[in-house]
C-alpha cells in the first residue's frame, strides 16, 4: 500500500470468500493510510483498530465465520 486507501470487505451474499481465508496487507509508503472497513460484516480487531499503523506496518484479515472477519496486526 502507498498512499489512502479503503480496503472494504464485502458481504458473503455479494462475494463469497472460503472460511479461513487469509488476506496480507503492507503499507509501504510513509504518506497515506490503509483502512479495512466493511459494510454487513463484522471485522473483530483489538481497541476496534482498523488502520494500518504507518510505513512497514502490516496486518492480516481472516475469515472466521459468516459475514466474520478477524484483523490482526501493527494498527491504530
Amino acid at each position: 500500500v502507498s498512499g489512502d486507501l479503503t480496503c472494504s470487505i464485502l458481504p458473503t451474499a455479494t462475494y463469497a470468500v472460503a472460511m479461513g481465508a487469509e488476506f496480507d496487507f503492507f503499507q509501504t509508503s510513509s504518506a497515506g493510510y490503509m483502512l479495512i472497513s466493511g459494510s454487513g460484516v463484522t471485522i473483530n480487531s483489538k481497541n476496534n483498530n482498523f488502520n494500518l499503523a504507518g510505513q512497514f506496518s502490516s496486518a492480516t484479515l481472516k475469515k472466521v465465520g459468516s459475514d466474520e472477519w478477524d484483523l490482526m496486526g501493527d494498527l491504530t
